[in-house]
């Protein structure tokens, strides 16, 4: 059975509880995934790139940061598959895959995501995967991830 490619999968709507995208830490995240791209903060000082975002750089302490893509494709890191969902929205998809991806363009960036358009038997480690942008509402989008 040839699988969809993830720019072609249909979600489901999304029922589950939503980030806030107006917290000041994530807000340029939350921007870019609305146009459909993943961000990270990089220090404007020494360069490391890191996430989860944060005030200040734990390399060498500046407060100054950018936003840089990571781009739109991964590796499986870990991963485990739930047979129990939390509350009514994961409950009607067990089970579900929830991943550890690392960001091929910026290995240190690693996103905790579901995986979609696959069986939870069928994941591995070491899997390739693509971001799969789920715009659930005029102001949020979620990255979910799916295979290549």
């Amino acid at each position: 059975m040839k699988r969809p490619a993830p720019s072609d999968l249909r979600l489901p709507p999304c029922e589950g509880p939503l980030p806030d995208v107006d917290r000041p830490l994530t807000r340029e995240y939350w921007k870019g995934t609305r146009r459909h791209e993943l961000l990270a903060q990089q220090c404007s000082d020494c360069g490391r790139v890191r996430w989860l975002p944060k005030p200040m750089c734990p390399r060498c302490n500046s407060f100054a940061a950018t936003w840089v893509s990571t781009g739109t494709t991964g590796t499986v890191f870990s991963f485990i598959i739930s047979y129990r969902g939390f509350g009514a929205y994961w409950e009607k998809r067990v089970p579900y895959v929830v991943a550890l991806v690392e960001m091929d363009d910026e290995p240190s960036v690693r996103l905790m995501t579901d995986l979609v358009g696959c069986e939870p038997n069928e994941v591995h480690v070491g899997m390739p995967v693509s971001v799969v942008f789920d715009d659930v509402t005029e102001e949020v989008t979620l990255p979910r991830f799916g295979p290549v």
